[in-house]
């Protein structure tokens, strides 16, 4: 077997007091223990490290003068913007120095770089130049490679985009000391977590058409970049300044995967955390394509793109791992921890108020599993949905405000034509128990009590349909597969591999798709999991 060096590359960029991050880069070059975490969708991108801190070096640094020497090594430089501030002091013989870009005395000092210049020399002493420098701290970024074979210096462009692994925001550097050693561990999520993780709202528009899934998820991308500054700018979104749609430049789709168009959808969701929407939005309840998968990558401009696809089941030539590779380890189960064989699903309110919940289930499948229950709120919008399309076909038949707007949920005249009944927007169903549909649109309703039993009726079998789909997705046992190899930058997450282990069951290439890859400096984890999508080629 061949033999390897690893190398490891964390940079870390300083959070400013203006909520962006410093352009310039501190090095560690101790980072030891590297462990990096990344997964599709919702699954949170995580790092952690551990950094080096004898004696303190990564919050106070000490210097002896000698009564002659005026320029001094500092370990890490600091931002330009923490010149002058409490958040980086030197102190000599117990007093605090004065920053000045041009210092005339010893009670002065200039920093470029990493050197610290003094207008004078300082007195002789020992440890009596104090210089206090929070190195590594909460919510400063942090970017991270692992490679082999090569220095970073002489490694190409496209080798170190190889190489790259994650860019995330510290969560938690934590103190760790003992009688033998002194560490920072430093903890974090990806970038997309620290971006995405403000609240957004998607408000429904009543007076405009309804919108794809993917022109929801701009809305949402949009609003954020109204409230970031320019250097957390989202691209792909919707039009903001400078951050302009690129949806489709990003190779995004605005097509389903056969080509035809994604449905229309209404949503509606009071603030929640930004990635949750897009988990919504991106699920088969919206896209009528399945789960599609998300992530957010920075180009070698330092932008963040939006990069969306869909699940495709498709191997791709080279993407094949067999009984006999000879990773370190292999780990292979069948599980049920996914399965949903039964949802109660949230249709919204009924026309008088009355909450709207109904179960869907599969009974053959919990013959076997028992019940693996999952509460649906995407069918929410449907009671709301079904009233306002009756109330744009004929909105001379509700009571409205000056401006236009629906007062009631109830119609003030159950004959919509002057044809002696209600012609509804949908073919009725017949009963709860019978999915067969009325002859047509035509409906003897002439009350409020009957136009609510309707409207219930159709949000039944409407939320009905949708969770069929979930049901069918999702209620077998799925198989999942962990490999562990040597160091590895070649796979590529969110795709489809063919995995072949006859021992376990795994026959005749099965499809797997790669969704987390762990990455440390000696090895990487790749876990596959049968999803809806390659699940529904067996």
């Amino acid at each position: 077997m061949a033999r390897h060096y690893h190398m490891s590359r964390v940079e870390l960029y300083k959070k400013l007091d203006d909520n962006t991050w410093d352009t310039n880069s501190i090095v560690l070059d101790d980072a030891t223990d590297i462990e990096v975490k990344r997964g599709v969708g919702k699954v949170k991108d995580t790092f952690k490290f551990k950094v080096s801190n004898a004696n303190d070096k990564l919050t106070r640094r000490y210097y002896s003068g000698d009564g002659s020497t005026t320029q001094f090594t500092l370990l890490y430089p600091p931002p330009t913007s923490f010149l002058g501030t409490d958040k980086f002091q030197v102190w000599v013989d117990g007093e605090l120095a004065t920053y000045n870009a041009s210092p005339s005395d010893a009670t002065e000092y200039s920093v470029s770089g990493t050197t610290l210049a003094f207008g004078a020399a300082p007195s002789s002493g020992t440890d009596n130049i104090e210089v206090r420098f929070e190195v590594i701290s909460a919510d400063d970024k942090v970017a991270i490679w692992l490679w082999q074979d090569k220095e970073w210096s002489s490694m190409s462009d496209t080798e170190k985009d190889t190489a790259f692994q994650i860019e995330g925001t510290i969560t938690e550097p934590r103190l760790i000391a003992n009688d033998t050693r002194r560490e920072i561990e430093v903890r974090g999520v990806g970038i997309i977590e620290a971006i995405f993780g403000a609240l957004a709202f998607v408000r429904k528009d009543y007076s405009s058409s309804s919108k794809k899934w993917y022109e929801l998820v701009q809305d949402v991308i949009a609003s954020l970049n109204r409230r970031n500054p320019s250097d957390k700018w989202i691209y792909g979104g919707g039009s903001f300044e400078g951050a302009a749609t690129e949806w489709s430049n990003l190779g995004n789709p605005t097509k389903k995967s056969d080509g035809s168009d994604f449905p229309d959808v209404q949503y509606s969701t009071a603030y929640k955390r930004a990635i949750e929407i897009i988990e919504e939005l991106t699920s088969d309840s919206y896209t009528g394509d399945g789960q599609y998968v998300y992530w957010v990558k920075r180009d070698s401009n330092g932008r963040y793109g939006f990069y969306v696809r869909y699940k495709d089941p498709n191997v791709t030539s080279g993407n094949e791992i067999t009984q006999g590779v000879e990773p370190m380890e292999i780990k292979a189960s069948r599980s049920t921890d996914e399965v949903i064989n039964a949802v109660i699903y949230n249709c919204g309110f009924d026309p008088a108020g009355n909450g709207m919940e109904y179960l869907n289930y599969n009974p053959a499948s919990q013959s076997s599993l028992g019940s693996k229950w999952k509460y649906i709120t995407t069918t929410a919008g449907i009671g709301d949905e079904l009233i306002n399309a009756e109330f744009k076909a004929h909105p001379d038949k509700f009571d409205k405000t000056p401006d236009g707007h629906r007062k009631s949920n109830f119609p003030n005249d159950y004959d919509s034509d002057g044809n002696g009944y209600w012609e509804f927007q949908f073919v009725p169903h017949t009963s709860m128990q019978d999915r067969t549909y009325s002859s047509s649109a035509a409906k003897a309703v002439d009350s409020d009590e009957e136009w609510i039993d309707e409207i219930r009726l159709e949000a039944y079998w409407q939320g009905h349909d949708r969770t069929d789909r979930i049901i069918k997705l999702y209620s077998n046992p799925r198989y999942e597969a962990t490999f562990t190899i040597y160091q590895s930058n070649s796979e590529s997450l969110g795709s489809a591999y063919h995995i072949t282990l006859p021992s376990f069951g795994l026959h005749n290439a099965h499809p797997l798709r790669l969704s987390e890859i762990k990455s440390t400096f000696w090895e990487t984890t790749l876990t596959f999991e049968e999803d809806e999508t390659v699940a529904a080629l067996q």
